[in-house]
Order: structure tokens, then sequence, then C-alpha cells
């Protein structure tokens, strides 16, 4: 199933705006405390993500199952009609292929479903870790005096920072401790 590409442009936006505070911030008259964390790091190494991940993963197993099965129940349809389909009157034939068909479409509309399915649970799963985080970064920001947290992709939004101002690692440990 294919991953959903809504959080690298969530972090790419969140990024972007995050640069154009900075520079908003800079020609405001007092000091500003800034920090940053690895966005795709700290999304990664979440507890939650990896639980939602493990979660999703099984859920995804189940729906490969179900396809699986579909799929050997349209095969051996096929395989006892080839089989059989010299003893068959014209009727009988008829009858078979129609009952492929119908299995053909009911393996196709269930892959359908299941593809739109793992995109919305996907999107879902995705929404509510980076809301969680967001939420904790807001609480981490306050309780550091941090006036504003930058978040950098492994594509570089920030040119240079002194890694001081890094507070991946210690936002991923207080974060995972509130998964425990």
């Amino acid at each position: 199933m294919k991953q959903s590409n809504s959080f690298s442009l969530t972090m790419s936006l969140l990024s972007f705006v995050g640069v154009l505070v900075l520079l908003f911030l800079q020609w405001t008259p007092r000091s500003k405390k800034i920090a940053y964390v690895e966005t795709s790091r700290l999304v990664s190494n979440y507890q939650g993500m990896i639980e939602a991940r493990a979660s999703y993963q099984k859920k995804a197993a189940i729906w490969s199952a179900n396809m699986d099965t579909l799929k050997l129940e349209v095969d051996s349809l096929v395989g006892l009609f080839v089989k059989e389909e010299k003893t068959l009157n014209r009727k009988e034939k008829s009858l078979r292929q129609a009952l492929i068909q119908s299995k053909r479409a009911q393996l196709a509309n269930y892959q359908e479903a299941i593809q739109a399915k793992a995109q919305q649970e996907d999107a879902q799963m995705t929404r509510e870790v980076i809301a969680t985080i967001n939420g904790y970064l807001q609480t981490y920001a306050k309780q550091n005096g941090l006036d504003l947290i930058l978040g950098t992709t492994p594509d570089g939004n920030i040119a240079y920072a002194e890694e001081a101002m890094n507070v991946t690692d210690e936002l991923l440990k207080q974060l995972n401790e509130t998964v425990q």
C-alpha cells in the first residue's frame, strides 16, 4: 500500500511557515529564543508514530490477506472451469463464466475500496500524530521559554544553525515518555 505524501507536504509547509516567522521576528526589537527540530526524525522516532504504523500495518496485512483469499477464489473458479469446460453444456458454461466475472468484479471493487481506505487511514494517522507532536511542541516551547521552534527536513530548510539550537533529542525523549 502506498505511503501518503501528505506527511512530506505538511512538513515542508510547516518549515516554510517557520522560516517566514523567523524572518518576521528578525525585525522585532527584543531578542527571541529560537530552537529547531529535525521534523522527519522527530516524527519517525516518536513512539506514538511507531505504534500507529504498527497498528496500520496489522490492518494492511488483514486487507492483503482478504485480497489474497478473493484472488484464490477467482483462480480456483477459473481453474475448475478450464478443467471441466469440455464436459459442460452451453448453459453451464455461461453460468460459470458469469460467476467468474462476478468474482472478478468483487475483487476489483474490494481492491479499490481497500486502496481508498488505506489512504484515508494513513492520512488520518498522520494528522493525529502530527497534531499530538504540534501540541507537545507548544507546551515544550512555553516550558523552555522558546519564542520559535523551526522544523528542518532532510532536504534542508535551514542553511546553518548551531547544534545547541537542535532540541530534537530532548523533545523525542520527553515526547516518548508521555506515550508510556
